[in-house]
């Protein structure tokens, strides 16, 4: 799952502070490294740097106008939060753009801000800069006391970062993810992301952590999730792809329980594990008994395990299976959502015992021409 990290004041005040890529900022340092340098004079006015002012120095460990312009764009972001505005634009400092990876060491400083708005915004110059000082400098922000800091800096080093560049400092991020996943709250939190990079870049060697994880009990008030995998969750799937047998196991025993819940939870865990659960799911089209502790989060709509199978089954089997998505398969819907009646819009082909069958007969066509 990719998703793209966006600074913290478009999350907060609805528009955008984030700068452009660093990939473009590389190429345009360059292209106007002649330039020289821009100095101030005597009671000038400070002003945004601009493509054409590159300096010589801007290629240098330590730069003064890096430096200062780093300086002036967390002006401008504590101004707007302090004052609520909204006429800070990423034109106005396009500091990324210009200097790319050479702000990384001129942000750092801020993530140890008293506001967590400004370190969140400090994380996303970082994770838009890339590279493996950020990187190292991202993984220390794991342990920030502010909870949507911790899952704004997990998500970055998942999703945003390059492999190569997490990979290339992994020996110090390797305790750090493992005690954010140990820590975090699987209700408010992102241990599964921190758990699937565990099992991305460390491989076979996380295994023994990974089944130590598996083991801390969760807090309570997490109900399951079908959209999202707890810490307990996501172990069993990261360790059955590592090829623990005893993890592929446990997904079977899932998918052969008596309880409907856990089938379901069964069935997700499947869809991460590809076509070697496929038949296993199959058989589970025939089950007609509803889920009712799905029910309440508004998925009434889907409430029977074979529902649910024939929802995920093209995914785990990789099949081709596809909705008519013309306007007039669409109908109109009540559904029940934390107890208020909403009216969404479904297809007419879904959720039905045709549905589930035309599903049950691709599987089954799909699985023999293997």
């Amino acid at each position: 799952m990719k998703i793209k990290i966006c600074s913290t004041l478009s999350l907060i005040l609805g528009f955008s502070v984030a700068a452009s890529p660093a990939s473009s900022g590389a190429a345009e340092s360059r292209s106007a490294s002649e330039s020289e340098a821009s100095r101030l004079a005597p009671g000038e006015k400070e002003v945004a740097p601009q493509k054409e002012a590159i300096t010589k120095a801007s290629r240098e460990e330590s730069n003064p106008e890096v430096e200062r312009n780093v300086r002036l764009y967390f002006q401008d972001v504590e101004r707007v939060i302090k004052e609520h505005a909204q006429s800070f634009r990423p034109e106005d400092r396009p500091v990324l753009a210009i200097y790319g990876e050479k702000i990384v060491p001129y942000v750092e400083s801020y993530l140890t801000n008293s506001e967590s708005r400004v370190r969140m915004e400090a994380l996303g110059l970082l994770a838009k800069a890339g590279g493996e000082r950020a990187a190292v400098i991202v993984g220390k922000c794991l342990s920030d006391p502010h909870e949507q800091v911790q899952s704004t800096a997990v998500q970055a080093l998942s999703r945003t970062f390059r492999p190569a560049d997490v990979k290339a400092v992994w020996e110090p991020l390797r305790p750090q993810l493992l005690r954010y996943a140990q820590g975090a709250s699987s209700r408010s939190g992102h241990p599964h992301v921190a758990v699937f990079l565990l099992e991305r870049i460390g491989g076979s060697s996380v295994i023994p952590e990974l089944k130590a994880l598996q083991k801390v009990p969760e807090k309570a008030g997490r109900a399951f999730n079908v959209n999202i995998f707890n810490r307990g969750e996501a172990c069993r799937v990261a360790l059955a792809r590592l090829g623990d047998q005893d993890a592929a196991r446990e997904v079977r025993k899932l998918l052969k329980s008596n309880e409907p819940h856990l089938i379901v939870e069964g069935i997700k865990d499947a869809s991460e594990l590809g076509r070697a659960f496929a038949a296993d799911v199959l058989d589970l089209l025939e089950d007609k008994r509803i889920v009712p502790d799905l029910e309440s989060s508004g998925s009434n709509l889907r409430y029977r395990v074979c529902e649910w199978a024939a929802i995920y089954l093209p995914t785990i089997g990789h099949f081709q299976f596809t909705f008519d998505e013309s306007e007039n398969s669409a109908e109109e819907a009540s559904v029940e959502i934390n107890g208020v009646l909403s009216k969404i819009l479904v297809h007419k082909q879904a959720y039905t015992a045709e549905w589930v069958e035309s599903v049950k007969q691709r599987a089954r066509w799909e699985l023999q021409a293997q």
